[in-house]
């Protein structure tokens, strides 16, 4: 996996900025690296979230994609699309919106689990 050479590749980016003389202070490289973190672990359990509804959750009538609007439940074919219109990217953003509101705070209310596997997924 290449996350793993995600730290090498901020110190690569710390030599290049002191061999070109720039200097940036120890502080904001933390800050940076934190931030950096951060959004990587939101990532991470973004998909993991998406792969809940998209996988395992597949022919359940109830996610909380299906929930939210942003996927349909055919019952001809028992199960749900991925997401409607294929916009991939709108369901990752709001799978994205419902960590960052998970992991900061205790989430707003409007992205909720509705099965088991999410309620644990969430706890």
């Amino acid at each position: 996996i290449r996350i793993y050479r995600f730290f090498d590749y901020i110190k690569c980016i710390e030599s290049y900025l002191y061999h070109l003389k720039i200097r940036v202070s120890a502080d904001f490289i933390q800050l940076g690296k934190v931030m950096l973190t951060y959004l990587l672990v939101n990532h991470f359990y973004a998909c993991l979230w998406m792969i809940i509804h998209r996988y395992y959750e597949r022919d359940l009538v109830y996610t909380w994609a299906t929930l939210d609007g942003i996927s349909k439940f055919d019952v001809a074919e028992g199960k749900h699309d991925i997401c409607t219109d294929n916009d991939i990217s709108r369901c990752y953003i709001r799978a994205f919106h419902f960590v960052i509101t998970t992991i900061s705070s205790v989430g707003y209310g409007d992205i909720y689990p509705a099965t088991q596997a999410e309620t644990m997924f969430e706890w």
